[in-house]
């Protein structure tokens, strides 16, 4: 049985911090010379997390959070087209459940402060992926430049009977374009 040796490698030619996280560089040496590297942390500090609410949108229905805030990204949960007043889903198709469903995003992007330009990743789940062009004539009226990245799905079936949910990931804060 080997036993090791800790050695500490000077950390003044390695970074001493990524972004809040600082490391320090520790080197294992076992008894038959071979070199272990673990990277360990000093201090972490904390992130923020926290839960923004706004009765401008759904309720939600679910053992679920209508957005979660960790650090400066928030993730805001699947929104279905559900007029706010009445809690069932608007009349009107695809088209009048995907332009609901993304104002009710925007009373929960309005409710941490920032609005669609902070949004950089959304997910469309569709009960019929042939509905993609007709929500896609909704969803550009509300993201007209520097587009989120995105993803669309056909799913076996959405709550409430619903026939299109879109959820998001934003940043918030002011986004600098480069």
């Amino acid at each position: 049985m080997s036993v090791l040796n800790r050695k500490v490698i000077n950390t003044a030619s390695a970074p001493a911090a990524i972004g809040p996280y600082r490391f320090s560089l520790t080197v294992l040496q076992s008894g038959n010379n071979s070199d272990r590297q673990r990277l360990s942390t000093d201090a972490m500090a904390a992130i923020r997390r926290q839960i923004p609410y706004t009765p401008k949108a759904p309720v939600r229905q679910g053992i679920y959070s209508q957005a979660v805030v960790v650090d400066r990204t928030m993730y805001i949960s699947g929104q279905l087209g559900l007029d706010t007043a009445s809690g069932q889903l608007v009349a009107g198709g695809v088209q009048a459940q995907a332009k609901q469903a993304l104002i009710n995003m925007g009373e929960i992007l309005k409710a941490a402060g920032c609005g669609y330009g902070n949004v950089v990743k959304t997910t469309v789940l569709l009960a019929d992926i042939n509905d993609f062009n007709s929500v896609n004539d909704v969803y550009k009226t509300f993201f007209s430049s520097n587009f989120p990245a995105r993803a669309a799905y056909q799913v076996a079936a959405l709550p409430r009977g619903g026939l299109v949910e879109i959820e998001a990931v934003a940043v918030l804060g002011p986004l600098a374009d480069s």
